[in-house]
């Protein structure tokens, strides 16, 4: 059985990743900004009710953006007995690849356009991109729509 924690950061990553709930909610009747102190991304959730059911939500924020790097980790599960002795220790056959954060982060200004912005909050490109990938610390790829897209680096300056 899966922890409860783990159904509600599906469902979270679900809604937050379809844009039919990345809108604009007109009369919210409650809103809340939501903070992850680990990564920085911020969050607004608006809920639309009607008596005690949810009517319509939506999610919009900034995200922090991650990174692939040449690092490789292998990770190792433990278990343990009942009074917290390590009984067992097993290595993972196949590595991870270690993810660090971005320089900048990705903001979401109307639902499906993205611009890059400074940890300080400074817009760096307008919202003109259909998505936003860091493929460095401070590089990252700028697609349209078209499926063509841009390098920019950290300042909003193209990389050739």
């Amino acid at each position: 059985m899966e922890d409860l924690s783990d159904v509600y950061n599906e469902l979270i990553m679900e809604h937050s990743m379809n844009s039919y709930n990345k809108k604009k909610l007109e009369n919210a009747d409650y809103s809340e900004i939501g903070h992850n102190p680990n990564c920085g991304d911020e969050i607004t959730l608006e809920l639309k009710l009607n008596g005690d059911v949810i009517e319509d939500f939506c999610i919009s924020g900034v995200n922090c953006l991650t990174y692939d790097t040449n690092e490789l980790r292998y990770d190792t599960t433990k278990l343990y007995n009942d009074d917290g002795t390590l009984f067992s220790e097993t290595k993972d056959d196949e590595p991870t690849i270690v993810k660090k954060m971005a320089k900048c982060r990705s903001y979401e200004s109307e639902i499906g356009w993205y611009g890059l912005i400074s940890t300080e909050g400074k817009i760096i490109t307008p919202p003109m991109y259909s998505s936003i990938e860091a493929i460095g610390y401070d590089t990252y790829l700028c697609k349209f729509y078209d499926s063509t897209g841009v390098i920019l680096n950290g300042k909003g300056e193209r990389i050739k």
